[in-house]
């Protein structure tokens, strides 16, 4: 039997969460993007496992077998920044990621200290292009 995902959607408050998660300096950088992010899918935010706000959802079913739902984006407030789970390695994306000013790439994220070093219309499109992205490689709708 294959192994859940633990990051799974759950009932608990995303602004509570960030209540206690973000740093005084993070929090209002948090809610704005929380806002934003919300603007731009058209979702309302949800926590995923114990440390990520997420937007809306997406089934994937990999050739191995392995299915599961997942965040279409979100972001989480982090030691070393708050980070953006927005990005698909798509060309659209590439392209406004010279645009989208301050960051740092991780392996699955976006990094950015302060939410002023960024522009946040870039960040939006991104997210919309990640959504659009997903949607369109797993039709199929998540539960």
């Amino acid at each position: 039997m294959a192994k859940p995902n633990k990051t799974s959607p759950n009932s608990a408050d995303p602004m509570a969460f960030l209540q206690a998660a973000a740093t005084a300096a993070q929090l209002p950088d948090c809610l704005q993007i929380a806002q934003l992010l919300q603007e731009a899918t058209g979702h309302p935010p949800r926590m995923w496992g114990d440390a990520i706000v997420g937007f809306g959802q997406y089934h994937y079913k990999y050739e191995s077998g392995r299915e599961a739902d997942f965040m279409l984006v979100g972001f989480a407030p982090r030691k070393s920044g708050i980070s953006l789970y927005i990005y698909a390695h798509i060309p659209a994306n590439e392209a406004l990621l010279r645009q989208l000013g301050k960051y740092k790439m991780g392996r699955s994220c976006i990094t950015i200290q302060q939410l002023q070093h960024i522009n946040t219309v870039v960040m939006q499109q991104i997210a919309q292009q990640t959504m659009a992205h997903l949607q369109a490689k797993w039709p199929n709708p998540g539960t």
